[in-house]
């Protein structure tokens, strides 16, 4: 579920961060890469309601993500990092 801190945020329009922690084991220099997990099967909290992403092979499409997927900053897709 949301988290309460997150949850308050939102009703009080205030900013909420999230943070990522990188292992040097998930970095691989020579190629530019990192390794991290695109989707969890966590629900998570939307306007339309609650949302749990299906990542069972069968539920996920890779190709866009093969192919070079950007990785968006909360959801928007103007702010690729």
């Amino acid at each position: 579920m949301i988290a309460l801190d997150e949850q308050r945020a939102k009703i009080l329009n205030e900013k909420y961060f999230k943070s990522l922690t990188v292992t040097k084991e998930s970095i691989n220099q020579e190629s530019r890469t990192v390794n991290l997990a695109f989707a969890s099967e966590v629900p998570y909290a939307r306007w339309y309601g609650i949302e749990i992403l299906g990542c069972k092979p069968e539920e996920v499409r890779m190709t866009r993500l093969t192919d070079g997927a950007p990785l968006l900053n909360q959801h928007n897709s103007d702010e690729q990092i």
